[in-house]
């Protein structure tokens, strides 16, 4: 199993549209790539992280699905109107996926 993260910085004054813009691209691009709302979890900055700061995170069995789903991606019907509007309230340069192989706990053995 593994968590793909994608990190993204909000312009100032700008994190609601962003978070905004998350959710629409949830409710309509997400269902062509195959990803479901159990799979994934939104989280903004507070203590200890910028505030603009906002985590997208996605579980998927392996890199395997995770690389189909961006395949799909490239030909979501949506998807490069929705990066154009989010662009303009992002910081530029900041984007980046981060992806973390999931261990079992103790208690799962």
């Amino acid at each position: 199993m593994i968590l793909a993260r994608w990190d993204i910085d909000a312009r100032f004054g700008h994190r609601d549209a962003a978070l905004a813009l998350l959710r629409e691209w949830w409710r309509e691009i997400a269902p062509q790539v195959g990803w479901t709302p159990d799979q994934v979890r939104v989280s903004s900055g507070s203590l200890g992280v910028a505030e603009s700061r906002l985590e997208v995170e996605v579980r998927l069995a392996d890199l395997a699905e995770l690389n189909d789903a961006w395949t799909r991606l490239a030909n979501a019907r949506g998807q490069e109107e929705w990066a154009r509007a989010l662009s303009e309230h992002i910081v530029s340069g900041t984007p980046r996926w981060r992806i973390y192989r999931l261990e079992p706990t103790a208690e799962a053995g």
